[in-house]
């Protein structure tokens, strides 16, 4: 028996010291910060998702209302919302099925939700959020150990560890505010002349538009999960306000006009909601957006205004309310408009 015993400690001690290798080699650099959690000399997008329900649900008094939605809602500033106490949910890709798991999983834990704020895109109800399982940036919190163990078997990704060096001895772009704010900080480095300079506002970046090859029309799923949101605030006494983003004028034209146009005729049956996409006079200034993708906060200011400030929408539709009553008319405005401005 002992020298069985012998035998198969041979075998088995490699095994042990690789397994200890990679725990060990990702607790210390941990990627995604799922691990260690600290954000400070965080290097890489982080899974903002996992480490915000995670925050919420050992903090359920801190907060009462949310903004959900894609990596974009993180340009609006919810410190500026002038009541309740907000917190920032915004994560890579975020999606309403995703929202609907999160704020069932937040009221399961004793979170008292006075507010909710969805914004909505065309990336909404085109990506599948079961792809969202398998994706370490995207992973869900499931509860203290499902899918932390995940994170400690990682395999080492050079590409990802090639990226983290070129940020060695200075400070990533986004800074994560995850523990007050929930807001990922932009800093780029330069003032705010920069966005108005022909150099932003000519450059290249904002001639591909924001498109994913695993995009497939969700509409229907989609809309359903956002009912499910709307029964259950309305089960919670919760006040639900919805808003499709200011979608960048490159990405408008190349994305799917049918899906689009059906979602947004389908929301106005939910509820009234702010609409901020389209052609206007916000969208068309390349000034307001990093690339084709996001806006700047300067955007989200004039949102926040609009929606809760008893600031006019634009005269060119820019947060306009959208309802069953005029939802025919808006969609002939921009039909009409991206008939106009088609290249």
């Amino acid at each position: 028996m002992l020298a069985f015993l012998k035998k198969a400690g041979f075998f088995l001690s490699p095994i042990i010291v690789f397994l200890v290798f990679v725990i060990s080699y990702n607790t210390i650099l941990d990627p995604y910060g799922v691990i260690h959690g600290n954000m400070d000399n965080q290097k890489m997008d982080c899974n903002q998702r996992y480490l915000k329900i995670k925050h919420l649900i050992n903090n359920p008094k801190k907060y009462d209302s949310f903004l959900f939605g894609s990596s974009r809602v993180s340009s609006v500033d919810t410190r500026k919302i002038g009541f309740g106490k907000w917190y920032n949910m915004t994560y890579s890709e975020g999606l309403p099925y995703e929202h609907l798991e999160d704020l069932k999983q937040m009221l399961s834990n004793g979170i008292e939700v006075k507010n909710i704020l969805i914004g909505v895109d065309e990336i909404s109800y085109s990506s599948p959020p079961e792809r969202h399982l398998t994706e370490s940036l995207r992973k869900p919190y499931k509860s203290e150990y499902n899918p932390l163990i995940d994170y400690y078997l990682l395999l080492p990704d050079y590409d990802i560890y090639k990226n983290i060096r070129k940020f060695k001895d200075k400070e990533f772009f986004i800074k994560y505010d995850l523990y007050e704010t929930g807001i990922p900080f932009i800093n780029l480095g330069v003032t705010e002349d920069h966005w108005k300079s022909e150099d932003h506002t000519t450059s290249d970046v904002f001639d591909k538009p924001h498109h994913m090859p695993y995009y497939v029309n969700l509409v229907d799923q989609t809309i359903e999960d956002l009912k499910e949101i709307q029964t259950l605030c309305e089960q919670n006494n919760i006040r639900l306000t919805l808003f499709v983003s200011p979608i960048h004028p490159t990405t408008y034209k190349h994305m799917n006009k049918s899906w689009y146009f059906s979602f947004i005729e389908k929301l106005s049956q939910i509820q009234p909601y702010y609409d901020f996409s389209g052609f206007n006079s916000m969208t068309s200034n390349n000034a307001n957006y990093l690339e084709t993708c996001h806006y700047r906060m300067p955007v989200g200011d004039e949102m926040i205004d609009i929606m809760y400030n008893n600031v006019k929408p634009y005269d060119d539709g820019f947060g306009q309310t959208v309802n069953t009553s005029n939802i025919s008319l808006v969609i002939q405005q921009k039909k009409a408009d991206l008939e106009n401005n088609q290249k």
